[in-house]
């Protein structure tokens, strides 16, 4: 079998997904039978753009089945043009951020689009779409986490606690006051790519002893509708060796993935913060727990992990067709 993967690296696309992306690629381009391939984007001189999309769909037309990830109804005009420079392979798509009000019209596109299979990391987006029956083969593939930057580095735990990106309002408020009255550190973004660097992350998010996490639906439910879906944060902090803080999603996914205990949680008001904070920090298996969490982690849900699910189902697939 042939894979190949069409990857949005030379074409601008929002952080979410080149963070998610991006990663799954490099894992994907790892596995045998695989090939990595970028479309040129579009404002590149007319001469130079037309010779590497002659070089890249020479690639493509040798394919069996092509892959690529987006974000929205469709992936970008390259690489959706260069999916069908073979018209016959077949076509596996990992839709990243279908929330419930995308799904139908997402739905459509894909069938009208034949994809063999299409990955939702949402499970209430795969399972929406197998409630209509519709003949869209929907899997759900929690999205997964970089090994290489969130992991277990032997530092000291001297942050108390640790807010990548989004925050929580109510909750980060709280925590402020709690950590500034007790002397502790709380290190949390205060702008966009807030750490700037990956070894800085790496570094930030390996000595702290609490991630914070919060499903998205808590901030904008006109957004993600009735949908409260596990993000990549709750598996970037147990990656790291964190305890998670905060809300877990209600569509069950964290539950299916880790036990309970791997996250401390809290109400959304953070009104019962400081008593389940000190509860945590008295725990004698407080370590344990963590330990136990971070194995699974390493263990099962990597890009590496969701990168073999997707190229053994496109063999499975091939092989019926």
């Amino acid at each position: 079998m042939k894979l190949v993967v069409l990857s949005q690296r030379a074409i601008d696309q929002p952080i979410s997904l080149r963070n998610s992306a991006m990663a799954l690629e490099e894992a994907l381009a790892e596995l045998p039978g695989v090939t990595l391939v970028a479309p040129p984007g579009l404002r590149r001189p007319v001469g130079a753009s037309i010779t590497g999309w002659l070089s890249r769909a020479r690639t493509v037309r040798s394919a069996d089945a092509v892959f690529w990830a987006q974000l929205h109804l469709r992936p970008p005009i390259p690489v959706w043009a260069l999916a069908y420079v073979r018209p016959l392979a077949l076509r596996a798509v990992l839709s990243v951020d279908a929330f419930e009000s995308v799904v139908p019209d997402l739905e459509r596109l894909l069938d009208s689009q034949r994809v063999a299979i299409a990955f939702f990391s949402y499970r209430e987006a795969s399972d929406a779409v197998r409630s209509r029956s519709s003949g869209l083969d929907a899997r759900w593939l929690p999205l997964g986490f970089p090994r290489s930057v969130f992991d277990e580095l032997g530092l000291e735990r001297d942050i108390y606690a640790f807010w990548l990106g989004r925050r929580h309002a109510p909750i980060h408020e709280r925590l402020l006051e709690i950590c500034s009255r007790r002397g502790l550190v709380y290190r949390f973004s205060q702008r966009p790519n807030d750490p700037e660097t990956v070894a800085e992350l790496r570094e930030i998010a390996a000595r702290s002893r609490y991630f914070l996490v919060t499903p998205p639906d808590l901030n904008d439910r006109r957004r993600t509708g009735s949908f409260s879906p596990l993000t990549s944060r709750y598996l970037e902090g147990v990656g790291a060796g964190c305890r998670l803080l905060g809300v877990l999603p209600r569509s069950g996914e964290f539950e299916a993935l880790f036990p309970r205990h791997a996250i401390v949680e809290c109400r959304a008001d953070g009104s019962d913060l400081e008593e389940v904070l000190a509860s945590a920090d008295a725990d004698p298996e407080f370590e344990t727990k963590r330990i136990e969490a971070f194995e699974i982690a390493h263990r099962e849900h990597g890009w590496e992990r969701r990168a073999r699910v997707i190229v053994d189902a496109v063999k499975s697939k091939l092989e019926e067709t």
